[in-house]
């Protein structure tokens, strides 16, 4: 380039009119703030679910019927069922049996009062009558314990339900149906999908960090 017209151009870039034609910068201000910023740190983990069980039989007997795999299954609900047959006639045999004590109780009380009337009248003696209190006595006992027998074989029929203990999905079957099960035997395997926790590796010079919230 010839020196001339250098020098020519150095002199309009340093001249007054020429600054005056430049346009200012457009500049934005804002309010100055104070944070906290942390690194990220990318480490490995597994999503696992707070509640996967293997849910048992609480009784013997033969299996039904079982879920199937991918089954939603609610709090409480039956995942599995037991044949009850045999328990049915235990049951009814009992109630039988509390049937026929109530009767029994029924005539020493009616008993019980005669001989009490014809003890007054000086017509029956007291041993006849302590004797039918005694029976009576017996009798109620009988009476308590073939109760005790019925709630135990009721409770019996209802473990023949296999009830979920917390909400969630089938992911296993462990039986199948016809299958004979002992009290204690894995039928199947839940697995709450709605209750989840994140297991990750980090060095230990993170264990202090947490998180903040939005």
């Amino acid at each position: 380039m010839n020196r001339s017209v250098l020098l020519m151009l150095l002199g309009l870039a340093f001249s007054p009119g020429w600054a005056q034609s430049v346009p200012p910068a457009p500049v934005v201000v804002d309010e100055a703030r104070k944070d906290t910023f942390s690194a990220v740190l990318w480490v490995s983990g597994t999503v696992i679910s707070r509640h996967d069980a293997r849910i048992g039989a609480e009784t013997d007997g033969r299996i039904t019927w079982v879920a199937e795999v991918g089954t939603r299954i609610g709090n409480a609900e039956p995942l599995a069922t037991i044949d009850d047959t045999d328990l049915q006639l235990d049951l009814r045999g009992n109630q039988a049996q509390l049937a026929r004590l109530h009767a029994q109780k029924r005539y020493q009380e009616n008993n019980f009062k005669r001989l009490n009337q014809l003890t007054a009248s000086n017509n029956a003696s007291v041993n006849r009558l302590d004797e039918a209190q005694s029976q009576m006595d017996m009798t109620v006992q009988e009476i308590r314990r073939a109760e005790i027998s019925i709630a135990r074989t009721q409770r019996r029929i209802d473990q023949t339900r296999v009830l979920a203990p917390f909400p969630g999905v089938v992911v296993e079957r462990l039986v199948q149906v016809g299958e004979f099960v002992s009290r204690g035997m894995q039928v199947a395997r839940l697995v709450d999908t709605e209750n989840r926790e994140i297991r990750a590796q980090a060095p230990l010079g993170v264990v202090s960090l947490h998180t903040r919230g939005p």
